[in-house]
């Protein structure tokens, strides 16, 4: 179901534009929020009583607190009907429906596919000088943003 999730929300425009435009932050933090959402779409339709609405308001406030944009074109209404609508078809094992539905979809790739977390092997460590004679190891810390800097003896 992961994977259907990933794929409705990789053609999803308002998603897509937030994520283009930098709104989600660095590729790696937008790899972490995408998983995230899927893993609560997939939640809340695990659970009892659940309807599309449901779905629709989540996307819309995990638009709103994690990518700061606020929808107001509807489009949230439909990404949770047609999530909804999968949902029973892939609960029921309508395999084929569900193959049916996403051929009419324009981008076959789950989103999780395409902002996948890689991790770099080692570090970027690079020594440096200062102008007093002082030798320091920097270590390029890109996921978090931060760089740090050991002393050199």
């Amino acid at each position: 179901m992961e994977e259907i999730v990933g794929i409705i929300l990789n053609n999803w425009t308002g998603l897509k534009m937030c994520i283009e435009h930098g709104m989600g932050g660095s590729n790696s933090s937008v790899a972490e929020k995408v998983c995230c959402l899927i893993k609560l779409v997939i939640e809340k339709l695990n659970c009892a009583n659940v309807s599309w609405e449901n779905i629709s308001d989540l996307l819309e406030e995990f638009m709103d607190v994690e990518f700061n944009t606020l929808l107001e074109d509807g489009s949230a209404d439909e990404v949770a009907q047609i999530v909804y609508e999968l949902f029973y078809l892939f609960k029921e094992g309508n395999k084929n429906e569900i193959n049916r539905k996403l051929n009419l979809i324009n981008v076959k790739i789950p989103l999780q596919e395409e902002y996948k977390m890689v991790q770099p092997p080692h570090p970027a460590v690079v020594t440096e000088t200062d102008t007093a004679g002082n030798s320091y190891i920097v270590e390029n810390a890109s996921d978090d943003g931060w760089t740090v800097v050991k002393h050199r003896r």
